[in-house]
């Protein structure tokens, strides 16, 4: 998923990140059900503050309309 506006929006956005991933993932959960999420990964010094992490989330989401979005702190 390389966008480099992506990256540089990140950036502007949550500097606070020091590093992250991002990738489309699928999810099975019965034999015959899958679904696509999309899985953010990301490191920071310190725990980002509540604000933050729903900006974060709401960010990804208005990125993402079509997908799950699942965001996971290292």
């Amino acid at each position: 998923m390389a966008n480099p506006q992506l990256d540089r929006d990140i950036l502007v956005l949550f500097p606070e990140l020091s590093s992250y991933s991002i990738g489309i993932q699928q999810h099975y959960s019965k034999k015959d059900s899958l679904a696509n999420l999309v899985a953010f990964i990301y490191s920071t010094k310190t725990p980002l503050p509540q604000t933050q992490q729903e900006k974060l989330q709401q960010w990804l989401q208005n990125h993402f309309p079509k997908d799950s979005v699942e965001i996971i702190r290292k």
